[in-house]
């Protein structure tokens, strides 16, 4: 129940549509215009880089604040911090890899009966997934612009920034390195996706956010979605990548590229 509830309550802030309610104060129907997406890329090679930049800031915060408030209603449940048990905390901030073991059956059995309340010792991770997850389909999916969203690369950024800033230093410097190279936002939005995936599932399985070991399996099946869900968003542009038709940053007839 907590996990639909995450799901849920993450899904109505990714439902404010940042690139289809900027474009309206100006004026524009972003849905006409360059690839057709409202996405913050498509904002920025449509109307500037300011509002492209402004659209992909609202959308990392649209992720942040939910995640924000899952952190102190958990902190509240629990009464612990707001980076939830103390090895979720040196996970996060990459100070140790802190494994909470499973040892008797007895602790085995009240973490299974903890799954289904908020205040589950070592979940705060699992719900800032759910919740993160929840966000991307709401941008991704808003029911209210018959499910023609973004393609959630920024709220993306958003989860990564919130949950890992080791992953998110990692994911920047790839982004800005291939995007630089090669002129393909795609490239870079995908790199990110499979990295972000990668780290939560190796530090997931190393002891790191202080996740119960009962929960890692479920964890690591939602950071397979996170990225599942940007690179079927992204299917067309690796199509084109792949048959070099992909358009570039400063292409002049933009289709569907990249992000957001």
């Amino acid at each position: 129940m907590i996990r639909i509830l995450c799901l849920v309550f993450g899904y109505a802030f990714g439902l404010i549509q940042s690139g289809y309610l900027f474009a309206k104060m100006h004026h524009v129907d972003i849905y006409s215009v360059g690839s057709g997406n409202p996405g913050s890329t498509n904002v920025l090679r449509s109307m500037g880089v300011r509002a492209g930049a402004a659209v992909f800031l609202m959308d990392v915060l649209k992720t942040m604040v939910p995640l924000l408030i899952v952190r102190i209603v958990y902190s509240a449940v629990t009464g612990g911090s707001l980076l939830g048990d103390a090895a979720a905390g040196a996970g996060a901030m990459g100070l140790s890899a802190i494994a909470f073991p499973m040892g008797n059956a007895a602790v085995a059995g009240g973490a299974l009966r903890s799954m289904l309340t908020f205040g589950a010792p070592g979940a705060l991770y699992l719900y800032l997934l759910y919740t993160g997850i929840g966000v991307i389909l709401g941008h991704n999916y808003p029911f209210y612009l018959h499910f023609r969203g973004g393609k959630g690369i920024a709220s993306t950024a958003g989860l990564v920034l919130s949950t890992d800033l080791r992953i998110a230093a990692v994911c920047l410097v790839v982004f800005v390195v291939l995007v630089a190279a090669t002129r393909y936002v795609s490239l870079g939005s995908i790199a990110v996706l499979l990295i972000y995936m990668a780290g939560l599932i190796w530090f997931a399985l190393h002891g790191g956010y202080g996740l119960w070991a009962v929960y890692r399996p479920e964890f690591c099946a939602l950071a397979v979605v996170v990225a599942a869900l940007g690179i079927w968003r992204h299917r067309s542009n690796i199509h084109r990548l792949l048959t070099h038709t992909e358009n570039k940053i400063g292409a002049k007839k933009p289709t569907e590229n990249g992000a957001a």
